[in-house]
């Protein structure tokens, strides 16, 4: 069974001292494509010059995560536009609305966020979404879009079963990361993850929040949860959700 991780933050400084090694891993451990997140101008094309080295085996988005949408203007999505012609470039984003943290005014986010819908839109590429506590906003932005863009991921999903439903009304596909090991704040998306159906689901290599960035190849067990995935349990190595390790090949459309 062929794997996809399509949200790894593998241009992160985290990784350069085992970049290689990590990728060497994941495809031992069967995740033969990666998909680098793109977060920003600078961001989207650090992670493009990577993808050029592996080709066949990394690609990667391009966009502006909410937290830098205050340093958005015409010509970040001109500069956008002309990366997202790269055949490497397989979707729109990381880009949304975040109004948990608010690191950029909230008209910048939605502005920001609208611009790169539009962008999808004429690119023909999904969309790679970033929502938190933010929900009404997103859906009035996104939702007059939606027979426009050709597909669309809400990663790290972490809401509520009414929005939930709300994005497979829209024909999104979910994101559940490991935000479902938290026992804090994770437990309700043990239940949640049960109503996506699994064509539908994104299960990339995923980080325990406070962990630490983590990709495929060994393991981690959270105490008292249920959930373990056999492995060594380094740092910069994959873990995955033993039910949800189902990937929308078709989506970002990595393969032949």
């Amino acid at each position: 069974m062929k794997l996809i991780d399509i949200g790894i933050n593998l241009t992160h400084r985290s990784f350069e001292s085992d970049r290689e090694l990590v990728l060497k891993r994941a495809q031992e451990a069967g995740v033969t494509t990666l998909i680098l997140t793109g977060t920003s101008v600078k961001g989207s094309r650090e992670a493009l010059r990577l993808v050029q080295h592996h080709p066949h085996i990394l690609f990667s988005t391009a966009g502006v995560h909410p937290h830098d949408a205050r340093h958005c203007t015409e010509e970040t999505i001109e500069t956008l536009r002309k990366m997202a012609e790269s055949p490497e470039v397989v979707a729109i984003g990381e880009c949304g609305l975040d109004y948990n943290r608010d690191f950029s005014p909230r008209p910048d986010q939605n502005r920001w966020f609208e611009a790169q819908i539009q962008l999808a839109s004429e690119v023909k590429k999904p969309l790679f979404l970033h929502e938190r506590d933010a929900h009404a906003a997103f859906v009035h932005i996104l939702k007059p879009y939606r027979d426009q863009f050709t597909a669309g991921v809400v990663h790290c999903f972490t809401g509520t079963e009414a929005e939930l439903k709300a994005y497979l009304d829209l024909d999104l596909h979910i994101g559940i990361t490991g935000w479902i090991c938290d026992e804090r704040r994770g437990q309700h998306l043990q239940k949640l993850v049960k109503l996506v159906p699994l064509n539908r689901s994104e299960g990339s290599g995923f980080r325990v929040p406070g962990s630490g960035f983590r990709v495929p190849g060994s393991g981690f067990r959270v105490p008292g949860s249920g959930f373990r995935v056999p492995g060594s349990g380094f740092s910069n190595v994959s873990l995955f959700c033993p039910f949800c390790p189902f990937c929308p090949f078709h989506l970002f459309r990595c393969f032949p």
